[in-house]
C-alpha cells in the first residue's frame, strides 16, 4: 500500500499480518498493524505509529528509513506503552540497544524477540523528539 501525505497509512490484508508500507514523498503516518511489517516512510517527516497490545507476540517491525534529522518520530499509544512498561524517553533507552542492524527496541524487555528495528541508526541518534507517548 503506498500513499503520499496522507492522515494514516494501514494495512491489514495479508492473513500472516506482515504488511509493506511506503509512505514515499510527503509527511506520513505508518501503522502496520500486527505481524512483523516492514516501514518506509520515504522523504518527510514521518510517524510510525505502534498502538496495539505489545505483548501479543508480533515478532519485529523493520523500519527501514527512520532519519531522527528530518523529524521522523516513533509513537506508542497506551497499551503498547503499559506492556513495554515504558512512558517517557528515559524508560525508552532502557529497552533500545544498539546492533549490528540499528536500534531495536524491544517488546518484552532487552533479549525479548518482538520488537522494533530502526535499520541502520544507532541510539545516540535518537533525542526525546523522536519518541511521543500518545495518551
Amino acid at each position: 500500500m503506498t500513499a503520499t501525505t496522507s492522515p494514516i497509512i494501514s494495512s491489514s490484508t495479508t492473513s500472516s499480518g506482515w504488511d509493506l508500507l511506503d509512505g514515499r514523498a510527503g509527511d506520513d503516518e505508518l501503522w502496520g498493524g500486527s505481524g512483523a511489517d516492514r516501514l518506509i516512510g520515504g522523504a518527510g517527516a514521518d510517524i510510525f505509529i505502534w498502538d496495539r497490545d505489545a505483548s501479543t507476540g508480533n515478532g519485529i517491525d523493520h523500519v527501514v528509513d527512520f532519519d531522527p534529522e528530518s523529524g521522523d518520530v516513533l509513537r506508542f499509544n497506551w497499551a503498547a506503552q503499559r506492556e513495554m512498561d515504558v512512558h517517557n524517553f528515559a524508560d525508552f533507552l532502557s529497552v533500545a540497544s544498539d546492533t549490528e542492524s540499528g536500534v531495536f527496541i524491544s517488546f518484552g524487555g532487552l533479549g525479548s524477540s518482538d520488537g522494533i528495528l530502526l535499520e541502520e541508526v544507532a541510539l545516540s541518534d535518537l533525542t526525546a523528539s523522536n519518541v511521543d507517548f500518545f495518551v
